[in-house]
């Protein structure tokens, strides 16, 4: 009975791992096609987030036959509660991917002027770092590192004042560019909430193996 159980919950660890390897790619692809005005690449990130709802549903309806028909001890409950956590918060990421999409397509039909300005390339990198390291931190078990995800929502924050500092002033020198900037704005706000769903993320790991709630936000 308990090798069925375990094989169970490494196949619900592997299903999570993959979901938050796709969610973490329709960033990547969302904030590329942006970069590179790609608009089947941002095209591919509806699907990718479609792709993604369906593993959200497969891996809840994984993690409830096993909370009803498994005999789980606290540890696997820990595991099992966690998981059904992130997944709410990775599906949320791909989310914030495919506006971040839409924004891109948007763009592509009214203007040829890029939307990438350096800081908010920065503000990308760090947000994707901390999804990358949060979901690390739960396949290794590593405290330690999930911690360090949460210290790193600062950062991000920090950029965020950054890009809306830098387009502030922007839109207050060139008044006819308000649209560009407004869409500049609305890509870094979810690029931070992107941060934020890595801090629950790491939060939650935090909880599987502790067994300690600790909210940041």
């Amino acid at each position: 009975m308990r090798v069925k159980l375990d094989q169970e919950l490494d196949e619900l660890s592997e299903l999570l791992i993959l979901m938050a390897q796709s969610s973490c790619s329709a960033v990547e692809e969302a904030f590329h096609s942006l970069q590179a005005r790609n608009p089947e690449q941002a095209k591919q990130v509806a699907e990718q987030e479609a792709h993604i709802n369906r593993m959200e549903r497969r891996i809840e309806k994984m993690s409830l036959k096993l909370l009803l028909m498994e005999q789980p001890v606290a540890s696997d409950l820990r595991r099992v509660s966690s998981a059904l956590k992130m997944i709410t918060d990775l599906e949320r990421i791909a989310d914030q991917a495919a506006n971040i999409a839409e924004i891109a397509l948007y763009w592509m039909r009214e203007s040829t002027v890029s939307l990438v300005p350096g800081s908010l390339q920065e503000m990308a990198e760090a947000a994707l770092e901390m999804t990358r390291s949060a979901i690390q931190a739960f396949l290794r078990e590593d405290e330690a590192l999930a911690r360090r995800v949460i210290a790193q929502d600062d950062d991000v924050d920090s950029f965020f004042l950054q890009v809306r500092g830098e387009l502030a002033a922007q839109m207050r020198q060139e008044t006819g560019e308000a649209d560009r900037v407004l869409d500049q704005l609305m890509v870094a706000k979810y690029l931070e909430r992107i941060g934020d769903h890595a801090q629950n993320i790491a939060e939650w790991v935090i909880y599987f193996l502790t067994g300690e709630i600790e909210h940041y936000n």
